[in-house]
């Protein structure tokens, strides 16, 4: 006869700080003030640049991008660097749209003054880098890149980051919210059971009482294995 036994489920602790849903609109108990960012928003017009001809060539784009962006951070400071950075293309001549997504650790307000004090300060750095890369230059038929306008920067509500990375946030250690490892592949289950060991082969001698009948017996057992 044999007995199998079924093991129960793992009973498993009851979990707590568990951020909320995505998209809840709120950041999740204890990320809010070190994974949140407060996006503060401005334009910059360049003049004189194709923009076909500048984002045709991927290198010439990327250039014409961290040259922009350096000198962002090197005007507005206040912590900032290129990590909270995005900057987005589109034609007009060229009309870059930067988002600055400034870390719960960095003063949001103080950034957001920045860009509005030294917007002719700004122009100049940009205009100034723009103008000193020759690949941005054979793509301004219009004459040498050129700053026309720089937009009112604009600061959105705080929203929340997942797994936020320390270098953008600002801090030292990862989110303590960040999922855990997968286990590795095929690893086995302690909730498995064990598969039980095969049952070990028996025969008589064939001159012993019954030895037809017990090793008849032992042999059909055998193929059914």
């Amino acid at each position: 006869t044999t007995t199998t036994t079924t093991l129960p489920p793992p009973t498993l602790p009851p979990m707590s700080g568990v951020p909320g849903p995505v998209g809840s609109g709120t950041a999740p108990a204890g990320l809010a003030g070190s994974g949140t960012v407060t996006p503060v928003t401005f334009t910059v017009l360049i003049l004189n640049v194709d923009y076909a001809m500048l984002t045709a060539n991927a290198a010439t784009k990327a250039l014409f991008i961290s040259a922009a962006s350096s000198s962002i951070v090197s005007v507005v400071g206040n912590g900032i660097n290129t990590k909270h950075l995005e900057l987005t293309l589109s034609p007009g001549s060229v009309v870059v749209t930067v988002v600055i997504n400034v870390p719960s650790s960095l003063d949001s307000m103080a950034v957001q003054n920045k860009v509005a004090s030294s917007a002719s300060v700004l122009a100049a750095t940009i205009t100034r880098a723009l103008t000193a890369l020759p690949s941005v230059m054979a793509v301004s038929p219009g004459g040498a890149p050129a700053v026309g306008d720089i937009g009112p920067p604009m600061m959105s509500q705080p929203i929340p980051v997942l797994n936020p990375d320390p270098n953008l946030l600002g801090g030292g250690a990862p989110s303590p919210f960040a999922p855990p490892a997968p286990a590795p592949v095929g690893a086995p289950s302690p909730w498995d059971a064990a598969s039980p060991a095969p049952a070990p082969a028996v025969a008589l001698a064939p001159d012993a009482p019954g030895a037809d009948i017990v090793n008849g017996l032992a042999d059909q057992l055998a193929g059914l294995r």
